[in-house]
């Protein structure tokens, strides 16, 4: 089975309203029996709070769309029906709303569907030792540690087919000492979710 550990990265990206077709393809392949997704704890809140900006990012285009609407059509009424621009600005304001009402459960059942990596006493002496590997933001010690604990764990289990799809660099797998890291518990570090 492959073992995939994700990040708040991943949560927003599926989650979004547009969201990325990458994460929504490895999180349909969460069956439990061909492959695992694992996600540390912290970043379950960390989403709560990036994703209320991407929800705006996808949705919010309508007070643009309004301004040129307002610009081109009191110009000239004949271009188009207006009626038909202020049914898709309803559309979308009502989308807008739902994404951001929902957001929370939504949250909630991508997690409960991956296993969490909860804070455990393991877990909090690794992201403490991670900080003499690397110099990391506070948040990114506490994914680092979390998806060093439980690689190790099943690798030392026997568990072989491990990945750590990590998107912003931080985490990458190319700073010297990151590398020896992830290469003591077998974890392949991927900047995207196309997990082979």
């Amino acid at each position: 089975m492959k073992h995939v550990f994700v990040e708040t990265n991943f949560l927003v990206g599926l989650l979004r309203p547009f969201p990325e077709r990458e994460a929504v393809d490895l999180f349909r392949r969460n069956d439990g029996e061909d492959l695992r997704l694992y996600v540390p704890w912290c970043s379950q809140s960390e989403a709560s709070r990036t994703l209320p900006e991407r929800i705006k990012d996808d949705l919010e285009f309508t007070d643009s769309l309004m301004q040129f609407v307002k610009k081109r059509w009191l110009a000239d009424r004949a271009l188009f029906d207006k009626r038909e621009i202020d049914k898709v600005k309803a559309l979308a304001d009502a989308d807008l709303r739902a994404a951001v009402q929902t957001l929370n459960q939504r949250i909630s059942d991508a997690v409960l569907a991956m296993e969490r990596i909860d804070p455990s006493p393991a877990v909090v002496a690794r992201t403490l030792q991670v900080f003499t590997v690397k110099a990391l933001k506070p948040f990114d010690e506490m994914v680092l540690g979390a998806v060093l604990t439980k690689a190790a764990e099943l690798h030392a289990a026997g568990e072989r087919e491990l990945f750590f799809c990590e998107l912003d660099g931080g985490l990458s797998g190319q700073h010297p000492p990151l590398v020896t890291e992830y290469a003591a518990c077998g974890l392949t570090v991927l900047r995207n979710f196309k997990v082979p």
